[in-house]
Formats: structure tokens, sequence, C-alpha cells
């Protein structure tokens, strides 16, 4: 018996595999300028789809695409010292939004040992990232505040990291590993975009950008996995092991 994947979900994968070919395309074939306007019409892409599958009936998810479309009109002119500013005031936006998506289904005080060596590297990582590197990072930096919007974000990855893991170490179903698999997309992303602009190694911008498109159809993707589970009266289970 062969699976069909529902025709909603095989629209989304389709519009994935265009907008990261086409990205990828871009990047390699054109100057950075006409690379940012290409995230910048995938990202919009992205959010008025959405409204085909009542996305904006999720606030925190709606307003979280609108950010990062909002971000990337900034990143057009990202050397800017506004403009960076800016970028990274609606990025940390974008990311304390999805955090809010599942907090409240989130019981930390319940947290198992996997998770909080996950939470352990992810602040291992973060300490390396600003101590270790922060010579580089600064440079690359116009003013004291990006410098604090910089660590602000960082922090958000690690408490997007804990709630992602912690979420589908908590419940049962599809539900929780797209929204893990959404973080990780994020913190990649993210690692991504920090080796192509901070230390100019080319290949990141691929990898930037696919992590990038993936978070916004991941993100997608949850809103209407949840869509479904609301339609059809369905609630999440809890484990009943949990590692």
């Amino acid at each position: 018996m062969k699976t069909i994947l529902p025709k909603k979900y095989r629209n989304l994968l389709y519009l994935s595999i265009f907008l990261i070919l086409i990205n990828l395309l871009v990047i390699y074939f054109y100057d950075l300028q006409v690379s940012r306007y290409v995230r910048l019409a995938s990202t919009t892409i992205v959010l008025v789809y959405s409204l085909f599958y009542k996305g904006y009936k999720f606030k925190f998810l709606f307003v979280a695409l609108l950010a990062f479309l909002i971000k990337d009109i900034f990143v057009l002119d990202y050397e800017d010292p506004f403009s960076k500013t800016m970028s990274f005031v609606f990025g940390n936006f974008a990311y304390i939004l999805v955090v809010l998506l599942v907090l409240l289904k989130v019981k930390f005080k319940k947290s198992t040992p996997i998770i909080l060596v996950f939470v352990l590297t992810l602040v291992i990582l973060n300490v390396v990232n600003v101590f270790y590197l922060s010579d580089i990072i600064v440079q690359k930096l116009d003013n004291t505040t990006q410098y604090v919007l910089f660590m602000l974000q960082s922090v958000l990855l690690i408490l997007l990291g804990l709630v992602g893991f912690s979420y589908n170490e908590r419940y049962v179903g599809k539900t929780p590993l797209l929204f893990l698999y959404l973080v990780m997309s994020i913190i990649m992303c993210d690692l991504a975009g920090l080796a192509a602009y901070f230390f100019e190694f080319q290949v990141a911008f691929y990898f930037e950008r696919i992590f990038y498109l993936l978070s916004l159809i991941l993100l997608l993707n949850f809103s209407i996995n949840r869509e479904t589970q609301i339609s059809n009266n369905l609630v999440l289970k809890e484990k009943e092991f949990i590692l």
C-alpha cells in the first residue's frame, strides 16, 4: 500500500524545493544584493502562502513570519548601521515569537539528563562564540547596541534549543518533531550566517539560505499541522517514558 502525501503537504514540499533551488542558483550566478532581493521575495511568498492555509489563526506564528519579512527588508541595506540594528531587532523578535508558540506546553521542572546535556552543549558553544570569536565579531558591528542585540540573539538561540528539545521529549507525534526540526534549522541558519558574514566563508552563504528557507517552510508546516489537529479535535499526548 502506497502512502500518498496529502495535497497541502505535497504543495509545501514542491514550494520548498522550488524556493531552495532558485535561491541557490541566484547565489551562484548573481551578486549579494540580488540574492538579498530573492531572499525577500521568498519570504513574501511563504507569508502569502500561509494565508491560504489559515496561518493567520496562529497569531504568534503569523507575526513571526511577518517579523522575518521585515528583517529581510532591512537586510537589503545591511551595511547601513540603522538597517543592521533593525535586522537584529526583528530577527530577535521573530525568535521570541517562535519560543512563545509552545512555551506554555513545556515543563522545565521535569527536565531530563539528556535535555540538560543538550542545553549545556548549547551554552558551551555560545560561550566559545562570545569570548573566543568576540574580536572578529565586534569588527563587523557598528555600535554597542548591535553587540547587545547579538548577545541577546545568542541567548534566544539557546532558549529555542531548550524549548524545542523539551517539547519534543515531552509529547508524542509529528507536531513536536516538526518544531524541533524548526528550531534546529534556525540555529544552523544562524551559525552558517555567522560563518558567511563575519568570517567571509563564501560556501556558508548556501547553507545559510537553505536553513533559512527550511525554517520558514517548517514554521508553515507546523502551522498547517496544528490547524489539522484543531480541526479534528486532536490533542497532544505526553510520552509515557522520557529519556
